[in-house]
């Protein structure tokens, strides 16, 4: 779904659910990357349910990535920028999540950054900006046991060499909330 080339990524606005859902034993492999989910094209905030559901057993699904372009900006949605409930061995990699593209103004999430429930093991949170969600940022619930949260920028804006980079926007409730869950 997207693509990290020029305009191969999808402005997702105004879905009930989510914006995006992958769902489902059989959906496995599936890439989510160069999207802005939660905005118009002229960035205006138009929320989904959640940004990105992994759901019903959807396994080794990744949300972004750490190439130029594979990143998404997920911001702005009602509940959670990415939810994960049974399924194992997702990845949410190299995304701003609760920001707008240029990290300059607070779009947040109506709840977590990334949140984790049922059995969503295995998963993989690396090397996201997760910043201005009204909850935590990262929040694992349940079952969710051998998650691997690594190389996050968590209620600071992040990048690289901006004015913005060490500039607080801090998640509501804190960074991460492991709950129930073995990691």
């Amino acid at each position: 779904i997207g693509g990290s080339g020029t305009n191969e990524g999808n402005y997702i606005g105004r879905a009930a659910q989510a914006g995006v859902q992958i769902a489902g034993s059989q959906a496995h492999n599936s890439l989510v990357r160069g999207n802005r989910i939660g905005f118009t094209r002229t960035f205006t905030t138009r929320a989904n349910g959640d940004g990105v559901r992994i759901v019903a057993g959807a396994y080794q699904n990744t949300v972004g990535g750490v190439g130029a372009g594979e990143g998404n900006v997920i911001s702005g949605n009602s509940l959670s920028g990415v939810a994960i409930d049974a399924g194992a061995g997702n990845a949410v990699r190299g995304n701003i999540i609760g920001l707008n593209p240029t990290r300059g103004l607070n779009a947040g999430t109506g709840t977590y950054g990334v949140a984790l429930f049922g059995n969503a093991s295995g998963t993989g949170i690396s090397d996201n900006v997760i910043a201005a969600n009204t909850a935590w940022g990262i929040a694992a619930f349940g079952n969710s046991s051998g998650a691997v949260i690594e190389r996050n920028v968590i209620g600071l804006r992040g990048g690289s060499n901006t004015a913005n980079d060490n500039t607080a926007a801090g998640n509501g409730q804190g960074g991460i909330d492991i709950e129930s869950a073995d990691n």
